[in-house]
């Protein structure tokens, strides 16, 4: 079918990985408090996309799963007779997720090069989106009771507390999410766009995780160019490519969302003898720089 298309993959979906420790002394006893992030979850996914005249249509159908664990642990110096204590808190996902797209793309005007060639400019508006998502979980919290060797300082459990809990089923609530775009050009010479993004993360629910977050939003612009598409120069087949974007994260400080700015830019790179009527395939290099925080 000349108006169909396909894909599918494996690609990571979130990633948890911290370590940060504080070492106090209470009553004469010195003992180390860690908190300790990790764990990685995955989707599968499947899209489809189709065409219809000057509209495209696409749907993707993922499947998420894997595990993230958030753990404290209190580890006292006096390895001789002193317990140490950690508290873990694991969550397991696994559910299917569906995610959206459409595209329109119109005529807008023709420009003239020094040839007279008539060269259309198109203009195609797009929207896409997911509604929030309930993710089929397993919540696990219990303690483990240690001692540390004093030879190796590695911890060896002795005893798991009571009153934990294993593969409790609930529900992890993922955020929905939207954007709306454009872009405009005629794709020889240039192309310019822009693009918002919203996340509703202020919906967004965990069991393990009970700090509160801000509505994410990122306003993107960018280009690209083509000096001369019809040249024998290396340099002027070269796409060049510059963008900016910013907006407010979901990490919060002082109750409000930490702002975020960042620019990029990047090559395509042309393989091959370059000829008047360009390459097509491309090495594309890209670098973005950008602060989080004021």
């Amino acid at each position: 079918m000349n108006h169909w298309g396909m894909a599918f993959g494996l690609t990571p979906f979130s990633y948890k990985k911290y370590n940060y420790s504080n070492t106090l002394t209470d009553d004469g006893t010195s003992y180390t408090y860690n908190n300790l992030g990790k764990g990685s979850t995955y989707k599968v996914f499947w899209g489809n996309g189709f065409e219809y005249k000057n509209f495209r249509f696409g749907v993707n159908a993922g499947f998420v799963f894997g595990g993230l664990d958030e753990s404290q642990e209190i580890l006292l110096k006096d390895t001789t007779s002193n317990i140490n204590t950690s508290v873990h808190n694991e969550l397991n996902l696994k559910d299917f997720t569906a995610d959206f797209g459409v595209q329109y793309t119109f005529k807008i005007s023709k420009l003239e090069n020094q040839d007279k060639d008539k060269i259309p400019v198109y203009m195609t508006v797009g929207a896409y989106g997911a509604p929030p998502i309930n993710i089929k979980s397993a919540h696990s919290k219990y303690n483990i009771s240690s001692k540390t060797d004093p030879y190796t300082q590695e911890q060896y459990p002795i005893d798991s507390a009571s009153g934990g809990f294993y593969n409790q089923k609930v529900q992890t609530k993922l955020p929905a999410y939207f954007g709306l775009g454009f872009t405009i050009g005629n794709e020889l010479w240039w192309t310019a766009g822009a693009d918002f993004h919203f996340e509703n993360w202020k919906s967004y629910n965990s069991k393990i995780n009970n700090t509160p977050l801000n509505n994410l939003w990122q306003l993107k612009i960018g280009g690209e160019i083509k000096p001369d598409f019809r040249s024998n120069n290396y340099a002027k087949q070269v796409n060049y490519r510059l963008g900016a974007q910013f907006g407010k994260s979901y990490v919060t400080h002082a109750g409000k969302g930490v702002p975020e700015f960042g620019m990029t830019f990047g090559f395509g790179l042309p393989l091959g003898k370059v000829t008047g009527s360009g390459s097509r395939n491309k090495i594309n290099l890209a670098m973005e720089i950008g602060r989080r925080g004021i």
